[in-house]
């Protein structure tokens, strides 16, 4: 009986775990066939006169079996059909795939047929003796030989090929290790025919692990370093070393997180020009850029990390008039198409740099900025001291009012560009046997503003910011109805 030849080929199992359990039963199941082999008391001599009283040598027009039966009639000859069997397959060429494979298809089904319950078992092993599988590996590139063994109930062939090891090293040889695409293409047509697990390993030129996402990166292939193999009997490991960052210029065009970027070439300069824009009066410059969905989903926001000539991180602009910029998009659908401009705070000449979330790979917009060539607005003339003061004097002196109008007249002036002073003159004359109890009262309320000195700095450091300064001085000056000064005390602030 015919243990599912067709079965055989090709058929995988679990061998990393049975591997070692299938070897032992084998050698022992053979150990029990060859002693009962040896125990037969075959007619030797019978076989000795069929070999020499037929002639027969291959398999001719007729079958092997229809041959043997003729010749046994014509010429009383006794025939075994076990010994024909081992004759024809001692005459194989052992090394010849096809020879084995033609005779297993169309002999051994012949001696089937007249062979009562007679069993096959065919395995497939390296040349180590590692058994690869049940039944035969149709490879004949890699086979190397056949081994039999006939007894009176069954027949045992192992097909012998190369090791696994022997066998990549062979067929990876010459290959170009810089071709990711070549590379593919072989284990494609491999990862059946070796009837062993492979595995890609992903990693960045620092050997740090990356996603195998990056095949789905558009220019992969330029960003394909090399690859390497190990190679044991059940597993083929590649390392796939990759580029993990690519840079880009204006005027170019490249897909980052599914959104496909047509950048343009001018760089048009600007000013914030919005009172309630942190920015105000800053300088801007912008790009013009279409963004194309291409991916397979809705993609509800763009974001863009950018960075000055220093390598510092810049902020977003946020302000009423940039409603073009492609950053505070609502969304784009699959096949969608958005045009506007990306917006960049102006941190002086030289190299700036806009990143892309696109992960595995880092993708890069590089390019310089020259305010010789950018036509940039001119910045309006620094504020000075006198003219908050004067745009904001009514306020300050209201604020102030509120507390002490009954008792003072309130000014304020600014002396140079560093100072505010608040003069606080008494509109009544103050008692002789008062003027020291008075002075003691405003000492205190000048130890009570520096207490409170946060809501004084909050003042401060708005100003500063306003006049582009390091530092002011507050002072406070308390004075008679003649002008002579009762006390008097000056707060400095740092932006620093």
């Amino acid at each position: 009986m015919l243990l599912g030849l067709e079965g055989f080929i090709g058929r995988k199992q679990n061998i990393g775990i049975t591997n070692h359990k299938i070897q032992k039963n084998i050698i022992k199941m053979k150990k029990e066939i060859n002693e009962k082999r040896h125990l037969k008391n075959a007619n030797k001599g019978e076989y000795k006169k069929m070999k020499t009283c037929t002639g027969i040598t291959k398999k001719g027009v007729l079958s092997v079996i229809v041959m043997v039966l003729l010749s046994a009639i014509l010429t009383g000859c006794t025939i075994d059909p076990i010994e024909e069997m081992n004759r024809q397959l001692e005459e194989m060429d052992s090394t010849s795939f096809t020879e084995i494979m033609t005779w297993l298809e169309e002999e051994l089904e012949e001696y089937e047929e007249v062979l009562d319950d007679f069993l096959v078992f065919i395995w497939s092993e390296d040349i180590n003796g590692n058994i690869l599988q049940e039944g035969i590996i149709d490879n004949e590139a890699r086979f190397v030989e056949f081994q039999f063994m006939v007894t009176e109930v069954s027949l045992w062939i192992d097909m012998i090929y190369m090791s696994t090891e022997d066998y990549v090293e062979m067929r990876l040889a010459g290959m170009d290790r810089n071709s990711m695409s070549e590379i593919r293409e072989w284990i494609d047509d491999n990862e059946d025919v070796l009837e062993v697990s492979m595995r890609i390993n992903t990693v960045d030129t620092e050997g740090n692990w990356i996603s195998d996402d990056i095949f789905d990166q558009e220019g992969v292939e330029d960003l394909f370093v090399e690859w390497s193999v190990a190679v044991d009997t059940w597993r083929i490991e590649f390392e796939f070393v990759f580029e993990t960052s690519m840079t880009f210029g204006l005027g170019d065009t490249f897909v980052a997180g599914g959104l496909e970027f047509a950048f343009g070439t001018e760089i048009m300069g600007g000013m914030i020009d919005d009172s309630w824009s942190i920015h105000h009066e800053e300088l801007y410059f912008r790009i013009p850029v279409t963004i194309v969905n291409v991916s397979d989903s809705s993609i509800d926001w763009v974001r863009i990390d950018k960075y000055g000539p220093d390598g510092t991180a810049l902020d977003r602009i946020w302000h009423p008039d940039n409603d073009d910029d492609v950053e505070r998009m609502s969304g784009l659908r699959p096949g969608a198409t958005l045009e506007g401009y990306v917006f960049f705070l102006f941190a002086g000449d030289g190299e700036y740099v806009a990143e892309f979330r696109n992960r595995p790979i880092d993708i890069e917009l590089v390019f310089t900025v020259d305010s010789n060539v950018v036509d940039f607005p001119d910045p309006p003339p620094p504020i000075t001291l006198e003219e908050l003061i004067e745009v904001f004097g009514d306020d300050m002196i209201a604020d102030i009012m509120g507390d002490v109008g009954e008792f003072f007249d309130v000014t304020v002036e600014a002396r140079g560009n560093e100072e505010i002073i608040y003069t606080f003159a008494l509109r009544e004359a103050v008692p002789a046997g008062n003027r020291a109890e008075l002075i003691e009262i405003l000492e205190e309320a000048l130890d009570y503003i520096e207490e409170m000195g946060i809501l004084l700095e909050l003042v401060a450091l708005v100003m500063i910011d306003q006049l582009g300064t390091d530092s002011l001085t507050i002072t406070y000056r308390y004075l008679d109805n003649a002008g002579e000064e009762l006390a008097s005390r000056s707060f400095s602030f740092s932006s620093r």
